[in-house]
């Protein structure tokens, strides 16, 4: 979940780092890798996270159910973004996108939260006693 959230919080952080940084350079540069590094810890957390939150039962259904939202979501943001840019400039534009990282940050913290609850459930083990009864064939 650590990886998560790091993630997640690269993203609005590249973006105020542009923000900052306006046209020079080397914020552009650090932007574009900060930005990089968020983005590709992104697309392997999309797989691994909900394995690890939720198990292997329903997890082909549930990535099905993100990975569905996700590409909504990406379709639309270029139109959302063109129209911010458009009505109340570039500087609301990457705002409202900082903010939309930041949203996404809080709801992997509150998600990590509840998340503890799930891990040590996985985590606890089973005495023996009981694995044989699971396995043993009734006469």
């Amino acid at each position: 979940m650590g990886l998560a959230l790091i993630s997640a919080l690269l993203v609005p952080v590249s973006v105020f780092i542009l923000l900052l940084s306006g046209s020079w350079v080397p914020g552009s540069l650090a932007f574009a890798i900060i930005f990089g590094l968020g983005a590709g810890l992104a697309s392997i957390l999309q797989g691994t996270l909900p394995l690890a939150l939720f198990g292997s039962h329903g997890y082909g259904q549930r990535v099905g159910k993100a990975t569905a939202i996700r590409l909504v979501a990406t379709a639309a943001a270029p139109f959302a973004f063109a129209f911010i840019m458009q009505h109340f400039g570039v500087r609301a534009g990457l705002i409202a996108f900082a903010v939309f990282g930041l949203m996404a940050v809080i709801s992997f913290a509150a998600l990590g939260r509840q998340g503890h609850g799930v891990f040590a459930k996985k985590s606890a083990r089973r005495p023996l006693s009981d694995l044989a009864e699971l396995t043993s064939i009734p006469d």
